[in-house]
Formats: C-alpha cells, structure tokens, sequence
C-alpha cells in the first residue's frame, strides 16, 4: 500500500484569535492575537511576528512564550471488538507532535494589554528531519512512557505547522493562540 504525505496548507492568511465566551456570549474574555508578517514559509526563513495581549484585567502569569511546531496526523484503521467479540472497523487520526521549537517572551509578570515581538528561524534540513515511520501510541504506566505501535500502516499521513502564543497563568484557563502557517521545499 503507498503511503500518501501531505503539507497542510494555512486556511487564510488572517490571524487566529483565542476568543473564550461565556454561555451566552455577552462578555468579553481574555485574548490574545498571533499576527505573522507571511505565512508561507521555506526551510531556513525566519518566522517573524508579534503576540498581542487583551486582557480584561491584569492576570499574573508565569511566563509568556511562542512556539513553532509541526504535527504529524496519521489517519489508521483501527478493529476493535465489542462485549460480544464482534469486530468493528474505524478510521481515527493520531497526532504526534514531530518538531517543537519554544521561545520564552516574557517571565512571570502581571500582564494586561502588551505586544511582543519576536522572530524563530526555521531550520534549513526541517524537512529532512520528519519522522514517516509507523505512528506509535505513548503508553505512560507509573511514570515510565511505553511506545506501542499502532499495528496498521497509515492509510494518510499530514504534517500541520504552527505557531502557538501561550500565556501559562497560574489556577486559571491559560490564554492561548495558534496560527498555521506552510513550510514547503
């Protein structure tokens, strides 16, 4: 069976906005913007781009980061067997993250309403370092992480790229943002 690979593409070239509304949508809640200066991207570019902040109030956070990482999604068949031993065949996606470059913007403060730079080069041999082998599940049992193979070839496999702003405030909902961008030969 050939094996088919694909290089997600960024669905437009607007940013993402992390808006959390309440039930009945009426509230503003905290933000934050990812603005990219491109989208498109080849090995070796610099990523360069700004996290935005719009906070209701100032929130105390324990460090403000952006990421670039690049997700492989695997779509496989699975048979599983229900209480009467009769199998059933599904397809189900399995993501992997296979790159994750972190940057710190910020450390602990009280954040409000701020903008921060930044820029992340991409290494040039990116491409050449993905991993197409069998997906594996990561069992953690007591600590210890067991890779267990997914017993069937991909019938699929799509690298995603993004690049995620995060605000890790301690005791609350942390403020996110992600961006996808492309990275193509």
């Amino acid at each position: 069976m050939e094996r088919k690979v694909y290089y997600h593409t960024a669905p437009s070239a607007s940013p993402t906005t992390d808006r959390r509304m309440d039930a009945i949508g009426l509230f503003h809640k905290d933000q934050m913007t990812l603005q990219l200066e491109k989208y498109d991207f080849k090995p070796g570019d610099v990523i360069k781009g700004y996290v935005k902040l719009n906070l209701r109030k100032p929130l105390q956070g324990r460090k403000l980061t952006v990421a670039f990482r690049s997700t492989r999604i695997d779509t496989v068949m699975v048979t599983s067997h229900d209480s009467k031993g009769i199998p059933s065949t599904h397809m189900q996606k399995v993501k992997t993250i296979i790159y994750n470059f972190e940057q710190p913007l910020d450390q602990e403060n009280a954040y409000l309403s701020e903008m921060y730079p930044f820029e992340i080069k991409i290494p040039a041999d990116i491409l050449a370092t993905i991993d197409l082998k069998t997906p594996v599940h990561n069992l953690n049992i007591m600590g210890h992480t067991l890779p267990i193979p997914l017993g069937n070839q991909p019938l699929s496999t799509v690298i995603e790229w993004t690049v995620d702003g995060h605000l890790d405030v301690p005791l609350k909902i942390d403020v996110r943002a992600t961006q996808q961008i492309v990275v193509s030969p």
